[in-house]
């Protein structure tokens, strides 16, 4: 498989007024850019292969299965359910507008609350540059923590009804 190699400020972050450590800007822009070449060579799969199922290979690489969402459906969600604090709201500037960094913890207390289930969310690797996905368990904790059938087909119903959304659950590769 090609690979590529990752600028050396990917992760960059710095602290911001309130002591939290925040993205740079050129951080955002290069993972952007970064996982849209990954994507080209990672595209989400249906079903596992042998070769990605540690089960059968014990080095297969990462792999969450889950939905995709954008950024911008996280915003959405997020102020269109009133899920932001005040303090948040009242720092938004036309400058440094809300981000999905701001909103992905209100986001996710919320669909916890509404589906009833142990969900999470990871930046994926995928061409429809959906750059988030709602992470029901990877390849190495499905024994552990896959939903019985008809609880998991009802936690993705939940999912498409309240975001909107109807894209099924897929394996997405991770950084």
């Amino acid at each position: 498989m090609q690979t590529l190699r990752a600028p050396p400020f990917l992760h960059e972050t710095v602290q911001d007024v309130n002591g939290k450590r925040q993205p740079t800007e050129r951080s955002i822009v290069a993972k952007r850019e970064y996982y849209g070449e990954l994507s080209k060579l990672r595209a989400p799969v249906k079903q596992l292969s042998a070769n990605l199922d540690p089960k059968h290979n014990p080095n297969a690489p990462r792999m969450q299965f889950g939905i995709a969402v954008t950024a911008t459906t996280i915003i959405d969600f997020t102020r269109r359910n009133g899920l932001l604090s005040p303090e948040d709201l009242s720092e938004e500037t036309a400058e440094d507008p809300i981000d999905e960094w701001t909103c992905m913890a209100p986001f996710m207390r919320h669909l916890r609350t509404m589906t009833g289930g142990y969900l999470a969310i990871r930046p994926v690797f995928d061409p429809t540059d959906q750059l988030w996905a709602i992470m029901f368990y990877d390849n190495y904790t499905i024994d552990s923590h896959k939903y019985p059938d008809a609880r998991e087909k009802k936690v993705v119903e939940t999912l498409h009804r309240i975001l909107g959304i109807s894209d099924p659950p897929m394996w997405y590769w991770g950084p």
